[in-house]
C-alpha cells in the first residue's frame, strides 16, 4: 500500500527553491490527488485551464479524459493552489506543456516530459524521502490514490481522513 503520509513525505523531500524541486513536488501532487497516470499528466496544456477557488480544472483532447481536476485536500503540504503558483513564478503563464522535457542546457524545453522520465522521477523522489518499495512508479502512485469504482475524489478524501489508500489493479 501507499500510504498519505509517505506522498507526504516525499513532497516534502522536494526543495521548493529550486525549479525542478517545485517541478516534481506538482507532478506528485497531481498525480496523487488527480488519480491520473503519466501519460495523462504530460497532456495537460497550462493555456488549457480553469481555476476556481479549491481547484485547477484541466482541459485535454484525449478521448477517455476530457477534463482533469486536481482538488485542494486541505493539508498545506499538498496545496495544489501553493505549488502550481510557484511553477508559473518559474515558467510563466503561457502556451505550452504543463510540465516540459528538459532541452539542452538545463532548461525546461517546449515538448511534454516523456512518461519514462516521470517514472524515474517519481522513483528518485522516493529513495531520497526513505520511502522507496518496488512498486513505486507513476502509475501505481496514480493508482493509490486514483478512482476507485469511479470516485473522482477519492484522493482527496484519503488525504482528508484516511490513514492509507490501497493500490487497486485496473482491469478492462
Amino acid at each position: 500500500p501507499l500510504f498519505v503520509a509517505d506522498v507526504r513525505q516525499m513532497v516534502q523531500s522536494c526543495d521548493n527553491r529550486a525549479p525542478t524541486g517545485v517541478r516534481n513536488a506538482l507532478l506528485l501532487i497531481c498525480m496523487a490527488l488527480g488519480g491520473a497516470a503519466a501519460r495523462h499528466v504530460s497532456a495537460l496544456d497550462l493555456s488549457r485551464r480553469k481555476e476556481t477557488d479549491d481547484s485547477i480544472v484541466f482541459f485535454t483532447d484525449l478521448p477517455r479524459l476530457r477534463e482533469f481536476t486536481i482538488g485542494e485536500c486541505g493539508d498545506p503540504v499538498l496545496s495544489v493552489k501553493t505549488w502550481f503558483a510557484r511553477w508559473l513564478a518559474i515558467v510563466g503563464d503561457v502556451s505550452g506543456p504543463l510540465f516540459p522535457g528538459p532541452s539542452k542546457g538545463g532548461a525546461f524545453g517546449t515538448e511534454p516530459m516523456p512518461h519514462s522520465t516521470m517514472n524515474l522521477i517519481v522513483n528518485r523522489i522516493a529513495k531520497k524521502a526513505g520511502v522507496w518499495r518496488p512498486v513505486v512508479n507513476a502509475n501505481t502512485l496514480s493508482r493509490g490514490f486514483g478512482i476507485q469504482g469511479g470516485e473522482r475524489d477519492g484522493a482527496a478524501a484519503a488525504l482528508r481522513g484516511a490513514a492509507e489508500a490501497r493500490t487497486t489493479r485496473r482491469t478492462r
